[in-house]
């Protein structure tokens, strides 16, 4: 979903939130749901570990 940030800069949702599945104490659910602020840790590095050395092995020849 396309939409504007409060700085007016174009920001896109995956999808509606919905209802909260667990709002369970420690969840992102409880947390907003308590005027708190949720902070979720992504990890974007797309190395893929397990072949790295593989292809060390394979630069060495």
């Amino acid at each position: 979903m396309r939409t504007l940030s409060p700085r007016n800069e174009t920001v896109f949702w995956v999808g509606a939130a919905g209802a909260a599945a667990d709002a369970g104490e420690g969840t992102d659910f409880h947390a907003v749901r308590n005027h708190q602020v949720s902070v979720t840790p992504l990890q974007v590095d797309l190395t893929h570990n397990t072949q790295l050395p593989l292809l060390r092995a394979w630069l060495a020849r």
